[in-house]
């Protein structure tokens, strides 16, 4: 492992983040700012980035402008609509096929469960409500899975089910996943075995708090169908709890398959959890245990140049890693050294992308308590002065030009103030390879396969990689 370098030698001053504009949700919701990714989407189509922001226990929807300013809120201030819990993730894709982007989210818990479609300005297209169904956790995302051009809506639910919607809102199929405690995190859906058909991949959560505990029962990986059915599952022998972000797919170790890779809150301890890659039909390639819990989203790119996907992540003892594809550590960046020994040092996720202006890949993210935004280098070195925001925040950066000046903005939120930032530094779209939560406003977690290299190894190993 390296350690990371924390400081550059006074000959070498880092550069300062300053703030272009903040945005204050106080005026219009007083509590509940924890577990909340922003993500950034041109909803009106001008090209420019509005920030997609949910209040989770404020249970408000805001869209913010590029300029810092409010665009529209969901529930409308003055309409009669009780604010729910919203779910920790949402989405912003275009569901019909009309051009236009919809917002989704879920909220609720029993006995109001609700899953909602926004229109790009601001007004309700559907909702669909169910009085048993509790989707406070989660959130969903839009994927085409009956191959019609328009797309299903994807929604994990708090009482451990799949729900899938039709583009219209009609609820298409279920799916109970046993253990049943909740599936408190993101799914993801992806052709992940490649047969041409995409599979939704969502973890249930365990019961109990143990082996030996009263309903010690593991948590179960999924792999459905498109209709719903089971097509695998994972779980680790010893113990494994939940999953906390969402899982992440791509090419991880160079053989032209798929794998998965996710941070697990616990793995075969009761403290300390772990992060796996599963292949793309069910077996474990690869586990790190780590001190503390994995509750950070895994970004996939090829950083440092090298020809190989690198997966980066953040724990909850303190380090942001960068790890190999058999999790083997690259760097380690040390967070407390930083911010001082606090109990979470990470939130939802990260992002990755050149802010410094150097034409290379900087990663991006906030720690939860001492809130800061820090950029580091592709070697895991602090790249810039680390920003404060002052108050705990437990969700994600997101990277663009957000007002199409040509510049790079890091946008960040620390309830109740979400920051716009900037390195004044130049906007470069081919380094912005994972510039938010789930990698993009639809969440696809996903680095597809380059056509050209499927096609190379289908004629020279594919066959033998591919038996199982």
């Amino acid at each position: 492992m390296v350690l990371a370098i924390l400081m550059p030698s006074s000959a070498f001053a880092l550069p300062k983040m300053t703030v272009e504009w903040t945005f204050n949700v106080s005026s219009y919701v007083s509590t509940g700012f924890s577990w909340t990714a922003p993500i950034l989407a041109d909803l009106d189509g001008d090209g420019k980035l509005e920030t997609i922001l949910a209040t989770e226990k404020g249970g408000r929807m805001f869209v913010v402008g590029p300029a810092g300013k409010l665009v529209w809120v969901y529930p409308p201030m003055d309409s009669d609509i009780v604010p729910g819990l919203i779910s920790k993730v949402h989405s912003a894709d275009d569901i019909d096929g009309d051009g236009k982007l919809e917002v989704l989210f879920a909220c609720g818990v029993a006995p109001s469960g609700i899953v909602y479609a926004i229109t790009w300005d601001g007004k309700l297209k559907w909702k669909w409500t169910d009085p048993t169904a509790n989707l406070r956790y989660g959130g969903p995302c839009a994927r085409d899975l009956d191959g019609d051009g328009k797309k299903e809506v994807i929604c994990g639910g708090a009482d451990a089910k799949v729900y899938v919607f039709t583009s219209t809102g009609e609820l298409k199929w279920v799916k109970f996943l046993p253990p049943g405690r909740s599936i408190d995190s993101f799914q993801n859906a992806f052709d992940i075995d490649r047969d041409g058909k995409l599979e939704v991949l969502a973890f249930s959560r365990s019961l109990g708090e143990g082996p030996g505990t009263e309903g010690g029962l593991n948590g179960v990986f999924y792999c459905l169908s498109d209709g719903g059915q089971e097509k695998w599952s994972w779980s680790s022998p010893l113990w494994v709890d939940w999953l906390h972000n969402m899982p992440t797919i791509g090419d991880i170790n160079g053989d032209g398959e798929y794998e998965a890779v996710f941070g697990l809150w616990r793995l075969d301890s009761g403290d300390n959890g772990g992060i796996a890659i599963i292949s793309f039909y069910g077996t474990e390639i690869a586990r790190k245990h780590v001190k503390g819990n994995v509750a950070h989203n895994a970004m996939l790119g090829d950083i440092d140049a090298d020809g190989k996907l690198d997966i980066l992540i953040g724990i909850r003892g303190g380090l942001y890693y960068c790890l190999g594809p058999k999790l083997e550590e690259k760097w380690a960046f040390n967070i407390t050294k930083i911010i001082g020994q606090v109990s979470r040092p990470v939130n939802m996720g990260g992002a990755l992308g050149d802010v410094t202006g150097d034409g290379k890949i900087d990663v991006v993210f906030q720690s939860w308590q001492n809130n800061t935004v820090f950029v580091l280098d592709n070697k895991g070195n602090l790249a810039a002065e680390p920003y404060n925001l002052k108050t705990d925040a437990t969700g994600a950066v997101c990277l663009g030009d957000v007002d199409k000046d040509g510049k790079v903005e890091i946008v960040a939120f620390a309830g109740p103030v979400l920051y716009c930032l900037t390195l004044d530094t130049p906007y470069n779209a081919k380094t912005m390879i994972w510039p938010m939560y789930g990698k993009d406003p639809a969440n696809t977690g996903a680095v597809p396969i380059p056509e050209a290299l499927i096609g190379s190894l289908a004629l020279l190993v594919l066959p033998l990689l591919r038996k199982r």
